[in-house]
């Protein structure tokens, strides 16, 4: 195994100066033009003629493949104050701030919803808690996978969960469920353990 290291030399074809160059790795700025992120801190071959990125190394590839597969969408979320309240009390059980609870939850459930039709019912049915019903005054933001939102919101469309806000707080609910009745006590457990490295 080599693994190459900043200031090490190469020799490759520059596509500005248009012939064999040399030039040195340094670890830059990576621009992922089709999804519009820079990924700090790549390891790449620079041109030592015009400063253009020349080569990638394959011990850089884990991490653009990384950055890609996390590319992350903000997502607004409008909610009763009760629910908040039933967040809040999620907060206080798991011992962690409500606003890193909240996007944990989000991301949490909507990755055992895309491998879970269990859970994906269950979603379903907490949309009928009279607490989803009540004026939604409360707001949030959180970060979440973009292909699995888009997975489970396709699962969920099938079976009548057809926008987004619904799936979320129905997502909220079960949480609060799982973690205030004990109703997933594996759940529960594993959502401390998230909880303590979250806060």
């Amino acid at each position: 195994m080599r693994i190459l290291k900043s200031g090490d030399l190469l020799e490759a074809i520059c596509e500005r100066c248009e012939e064999l160059v040399e030039g040195t790795y340094q670890y830059r700025p990576f621009p992922l033009e089709k999804l519009g992120v820079v990924v700090p801190n790549v390891l790449v071959g620079v041109c030592g003629t015009c400063g253009e990125i020349v080569s990638l190394p394959a011990q850089s590839t884990p991490r653009l493949k990384e950055a890609r597969e996390r590319q992350m969408e903000k997502v607004p979320l409008r909610f009763s104050r009760e629910l908040e309240d039933v967040l809040g009390l999620v907060s206080a059980s798991l011992a962690a701030p409500m606003t890193a609870v909240t996007g944990m939850l989000v991301r949490y459930y909507l990755e055992i919803a895309r491998r879970d039709p269990g859970l994906r019912r269950r979603i379903v049915r907490a949309l009928e808690n009279p607490i989803l019903k009540q004026p939604r005054d409360a707001r949030a933001a959180v970060s979440v996978n973009a292909d699995s939102l888009g997975v489970v919101e396709q699962q969920m469309a099938e079976a009548g969960v057809l926008n987004r806000s619904d799936l979320f707080r129905g997502m909220l609910m079960v949480a609060g469920e799982d973690v205030l009745d004990n109703r997933a006590p594996k759940r529960r457990e594993t959502l401390m353990e998230l909880a303590a490295v979250t806060a």
